[in-house]
């Protein structure tokens, strides 16, 4: 028969050893996750790009789903100063106005001599000259 006579070449001759490497990993993966009877090197060639940009965007959902990690710890603390530093300034404001009540600024300054008049102020009056 004419079949018989021609001698069909070897795949594995004709591939260089990059190539036999490659079929060795593929297959050797494709075995330990128990899919090598489903899946052959082939189909694996064919889907790589696939396969690739399946595998771009889980990272690229991790690294989102981590900024956005860091995104509420940020805020959260943020939230925690904000609510520290209007505790300190209602407790300042509150502290001024205390101290700003007429009969305390007079126990503050009686040391110094000072004390309220007695009299209410005189009104100044200057008369223009009509000449």
């Amino acid at each position: 028969m004419i079949d018989e006579e021609i001698e069909k070449p070897e795949v594995e001759e004709q591939l260089s050893d990059a190539e036999l490497v490659r079929r060795q990993i593929v297959s050797g993966v494709l075995d330990l996750l128990g899919l090598s009877d489903w899946v052959t090197y082939s189909k694996v060639m064919k889907q790589i790009f696939f396969v690739m940009f399946l595998i771009g965007l889980g990272v690229f959902h991790v690294y989102n789903s981590h900024l956005a990690e860091d995104m509420v710890r940020r805020i959260s603390r943020i939230e925690t100063e904000i609510k520290e530093i209007r505790w300190e300034y209602m407790s300042v404001k509150s502290d001024l106005m205390k101290r700003s009540k007429l009969s305390d600024i007079e126990i503050a300054v009686e040391p110094f001599g000072l004390k309220s008049p007695v009299q209410p102020p005189a009104k100044i009056v200057v008369k223009k000259n009509e000449n």
